[in-house]
């Protein structure tokens, strides 16, 4: 398999599995609707952060201080996002997901989860593990 035929592939999955995610979650009962792909990468980078400040974030994300101001101040009139601050600093303010958005970031994950574990149950345990440590070898030997 040569890598056009291999890319295709990786495509299909990608908007197969993000299709049924969509779908899924179109159905279940969540407080937050109609959020894009990125910010749900967003929410997802502030989960994992805790409480941060902005410069984190904005590095974390790869993106400029000023591009994470405007997601920030987005997801803080949404209500995603609460800013307090710094206890130990006055001069700096930290950001972490409000319970809504804790709440729709772990749905998330366990949905996207259950719709891989479906998918990828056509596969053996030998092939399970060899397509894990080609994603680990792939995510460990480039620089992202």
């Amino acid at each position: 398999m040569d890598n056009s035929e291999l890319y295709k592939n990786l495509c299909d999955f990608r908007e197969k599995t993000y299709r049924i995610f969509l779908k899924k979650k179109e159905q279940a009962n969540s407080k937050i609707t109609e959020i894009s792909a990125y910010d749900e990468y967003y929410l997802k980078i502030i989960a994992k952060l805790e409480k941060s400040n902005l410069a984190h974030f904005s590095d974390s994300a790869k993106i400029s201080r000023p591009a994470g101001t405007k997601i920030i101040k987005k997801f803080i009139e949404k209500g995603y996002v609460t800013k307090t601050l710094n206890e130990n600093d006055n001069r700096e303010y930290l950001i972490e997901l409000s319970d809504c958005a804790k709440e729709y970031v772990k749905e998330s994950a366990v949905l996207f989860s259950n719709i891989l574990d479906e998918k990828f149950s056509v596969l053996t345990k030998q092939e399970t593990e060899e397509l894990g440590k080609i994603m680990q070898k792939l995510i460990n030997e480039n620089k992202w």
